[in-house]
């Protein structure tokens, strides 16, 4: 058998790998508080008006997603003080985070003691909404720029799975740290509001401390700057070792070439098109190379799937590159649309279900705030058991599920855990509300394991170009996610949230139709690659070069992650050459006969 040719794909080392996944914890802990107690806390807490609560969500939730639009611009384009450009931005959105954090829990400065429970003044009204805003600017400046950095990190699709699982896996672990300490301190303290303040110090000072060791172990300037040298290598050894000596062309000669561009290109010339496998043209075609007869030099370009027109420099009347144009690059690519739908649904679906199960809970199994109004400890107990579910989806699930190698693979059991959470929840009732919990947990299970495929997909639509629009992909995603869940969230608490039927009915089944659309989506794309239909020209990203047998990344992975994954693929490879020599000897079998 062939030996692999190892192509270097970043400088990760193990300590980055975990530095770069703790470095979104300060977000994950603050959003937990937030996404889990918002709603509750302006309407049973502060008690503002539903109406108020759901406008306070919705205005938050479109000033963030604005943001997050001007925020892909400033994350690609500048950078202050040689920190790198997702640093810079990701130093000042741990600022904004933590201060929105802290001043939105600690009351308004306008009610008194004496009037607590007296009805909502208008400056209370603006009060939490501007310190939402402050909150979501430093959420979106802190979210965007950590997720754009893992593209540019490394062109190895399993490191940049590994580090996805990684973050989702640290997520959870925050999630859980926040419900803990605010179910502790409910049951401690039930002064309503002395008890929200508490939690918001120390889950920022977690936080804070996380953002440090990421600073600390993952240094972007360092991990970045070879990245381009080693995609152009690997592209160079892809074109220079593809498995084509045993085909019929006589003669193979590469020659470097730089028309009307600054980056070297590899042509081959060969013959004939001939290719022992569909997996081998497949490869071929990813290259986009041009295949020419030695005897007449007749150029017969290889049919590219999906071929996109670029537009015209008016100029120099020649085609504008993907570099020079990288937004018309993605919004003429059919997966961003595709992925960006997958990605949406998941979100809202989670975010939606998070944010009226408090109300859920009180509706419909009966629990009950303390005596002095304080937040009641189920409450906190059924996100704590919620976030455990997710911790151990994360730990023991996720990589198992992951050997399939398919996305749709994850999005179905995402789904079906979904569904086995939420569809009982229509049946329930206060006499059995200890099941709540262990529906929580599964749910929990379905959060986990939607989250990963949502940051999944966003990476296989940016691809390589993490340094080249990558913020632009993000920022947009975010935005429609954004706006239409605060649209969501606004109509619910003005319809949904104190109509018993819906709430009973509605509230446990919309979240299970949503993820089904997005779960059509991802298997309508694997199908479509399956038949060899591919939009981005990525090499790296196609499961057919990653599996190939003569190319592999040299990784630390190598020998702590995926090894599930390798051993079902090196089980499949084996399958193929077993049945590939029962096929020789069938033919050897036959022409003795003939003979």
């Amino acid at each position: 058998m062939r030996e692999k040719v190892k192509i270097k794909g970043d400088d990760l080392q193990m300590k980055n790998y975990y530095g770069y996944s703790i470095g979104h914890i300060i977000n994950d802990i603050n959003c937990t508080l937030l996404f889990n107690y918002l709603l509750y806390f302006l309407t049973n807490i502060v008690h503002l008006s539903n109406t108020q609560a759901g406008t306070v969500s919705l205005i938050g939730q479109v000033f963030d997603a604005i943001q997050s639009m001007m925020v892909g611009f400033l994350v690609d384009k500048y950078e202050i003080a040689n920190l790198g450009k997702k640093t810079t931005w990701y130093l000042l959105g741990n600022i904004l985070n933590s201060v929105g954090i802290i001043f939105f829990f600690q009351g308004s400065p306008f009610r008194t003691e004496s009037s607590i429970d007296s009805d909502t003044s208008t400056l209370d009204f603006l009060y939490y909404t501007f310190i939402l805003i402050v909150f979501s600017s430093g959420y979106s400046l802190l979210n965007i720029s950590h997720m754009s950095m893992l593209p540019s990190l490394s062109i190895n699709r399993k490191s940049k799975d590994f580090m996805v699982r990684l973050r989702t896996g640290f997520r959870f672990i925050a999630q859980l740290l926040a419900v803990f300490i605010s179910s502790v301190l409910f049951y401690f303290i039930t002064d309503k509001f002395t008890s929200y303040r508490y939690i918001t110090i120390l889950c920022v000072i977690i936080g804070l401390t996380s953002s440090i060791c990421f600073l600390i172990l993952c240094r972007e300037t360092e991990l970045t700057k070879n990245i381009p040298e080693y995609y152009k290598n690997f592209q160079i050894l892809l074109k220079s070792k593809l498995p084509i000596a045993s085909h019929t062309a006589e003669e193979i000669e590469i020659k470097e070439i730089g028309e009307n561009t600054n980056e070297e290109t590899t042509e081959f010339i060969s013959e004939a098109n001939k290719y022992n496998t569909d997996k081998d043209k497949m490869i071929m075609d990813m290259t986009n190379v041009k295949i020419h007869t030695l005897t007449n030099q007749r150029e017969q370009p290889i049919q590219q799937n999906n071929q996109i027109d670029k537009p015209i420099d008016k100029q120099t009347n020649q085609p504008i590159t993907i570099e020079e144009n990288t937004y018309y690059f993605w919004l003429t690519n059919a997966l961003f649309y595709k992925y960006i739908i997958a990605y949406i649904v998941i979100h809202i679906a989670i975010n939606f279900s998070l944010s009226l199960m408090p109300y859920y809970l009180t509706m419909i199994l009966n629990i009950r705030q303390t005596e002095l109004g304080g937040t009641p400890v189920r409450i906190a107990l059924f996100f704590l058991i919620n976030t455990s579910g997710s911790i151990f989806s994360s730990l023991f699930i996720q990589e198992w599920v992951e050997t399939f190698n398919s996305r749709f693979s994850l999005y179905f059991f995402a789904w079906l855990c979904l569904t086995l959470g939420c569809f009982p929840m229509i049946l329930l009732d206060p006499d059995y509300i200890n099941v709540i919990y262990l529906l929580s947990f599964i749910l929990g299970i379905g959060y986990s394991l939607a989250i990963n495929v949502a940051n999944i997909v966003v990476n296989d639509v940016v691809g390589n170009k993490g340094n080249k629009g990558g913020g632009f992909v993000f920022s947009t995603f975010g935005f429609l996610e954004r706006v239409l869940n605060g649209i969501l969230i606004l109509t619910c608490m003005a319809y949904v949230k104190d109509d018993y039927i819906l709430m009973r009915y509605f509230f446990p089944l919309f979240p299970i139709c949503l993820l089904f659309i997005g779960m059509l989506i991802v298997k309508h794309e694997e199908n479509s690659r399956n038949n060899y239909e591919k939009t981005f020209e990525d090499h790296e990203m196609h499961e057919l070069l990653l599996d190939h047998p003569y190319y592999t990344f040299t990784s630390p992975l190598n020998s702590h992650y995926g090894q599930s994954a390798e051993r079902a693929q090196n089980s499949r490879r084996s399958t193929e050459k077993d049945r590939e020599l029962k096929d020789r000897e069938k033919e050897n079998q036959i022409n003795n006969e003939n003979n």
